[in-house]
């Protein structure tokens, strides 16, 4: 029983087999109200704060792109053509692009086929001793494939996508996976626009070359970093070293409540594990799960 059969929206958000609570314990919700000490200036006393400079924003004088992909939550059908065997065996560090076609059927139930490519990424999930299918990255970028070929289309104003695969390819279990972790995403987004939009999707493999039959699975597209920075009036950072305490006091209890609420303890801020930055100009950086 696979994609096309049934979602259990029921066992969780993650966990291997056990279905984790989705309400946090009473005794948890007085974390939400937790004031670390500032000092006089509003930041946190903390010795050797000035390890974060804020970063000069650009003007934004025209509003971000539309991204009509994640205008919608309805699930979507989606087929994904490329050399299927080889682009799963790349998983070192020498990954290449191989050419991709992305087809889907508008809402005029015409197919629209865009030119793209595709590249395995990831860390966990691309050693072959833990996933069997790595997730990928799909490249749509207007300068490497025909000009105007994403206008009026559903990926109109996107550049890169992550998706977010199946893993195991006979396993129920790892599409129910996939599936809570679309929903985390989800949950976080009600609370902040400091998050990752992403959008659910079925998704056809195709092999290239006819080495194996096309097969469905779940998978979801995760909104592009610049995008999601954009869109906040943000940018990017890159900065490894940054420890929580110089974080943006609300962004960061958030940010940390969450993380335990789903049960994720595989994350840290100052080496960028699961964790992306964002400058508002604020002088402080924000954290945001991904």
């Amino acid at each position: 029983m696979h994609s096309k059969d049934r979602i259990d929206y029921g066992k969780g958000l993650c966990g291997r087999g056990s279905t984790p609570r989705w309400i946090a314990p009473a005794f948890l919700l007085p974390a939400l109200l937790w004031v670390a000490p500032v000092g006089t200036d509003g930041r946190f006393e903390s010795p050797g704060y000035d390890t974060y400079r804020p970063t000069a924003l650009p003007p934004f004088r025209v509003p971000p792109d539309p991204q009509p992909l994640f205008d919608s939550h309805d699930i979507i059908d989606v087929s994904l053509k490329f050399d299927l065997l080889t682009v799963r065996r790349e998983v070192g560090e020498d990954r290449e692009q191989h050419p991709a076609t992305l087809s889907y059927t508008n809402a005029d139930g015409e197919l629209v086929s865009l030119e793209a490519t595709v590249k395995t990424r990831g860390r966990f999930r691309r050693d072959t001793r833990n996933c069997e299918f790595p997730p990928l990255r799909l490249d749509l970028r207007k300068a490497r494939f025909p000009e105007g070929q994403l206008d009026g289309t559903l990926f109109e104003g996107q550049n890169e996508l992550k998706l977010v695969c199946h893993c195991q390819d006979n396993s129920e279990a790892h599409e129910q996976f996939v599936l809570k972790e679309y929903l985390a995403y989800r949950v976080y987004q009600l609370f902040t626009d400091m998050s990752f939009s992403v959008r659910l999707a079925r998704v056809t493999y195709v092999d290239a070359l006819g080495r194996r039959d096309p097969y469905t699975r779940f998978a979801f597209f995760i909104e592009d970093e610049k995008k999601m920075a954009e869109r906040n009036e943000a940018v990017v950072l890159d900065s490894v070293g940054v420890r929580h305490v110089e974080l943006e006091d609300a962004q960061a209890t958030l940010f940390s409540f969450f993380q335990y609420f789903i049960g994720n303890t595989d994350w840290k801020v100052s080496v960028l594990h699961s964790v992306k930055l964002r400058d508002l100009n604020m002088g402080f950086p924000s954290a945001v799960p991904c």
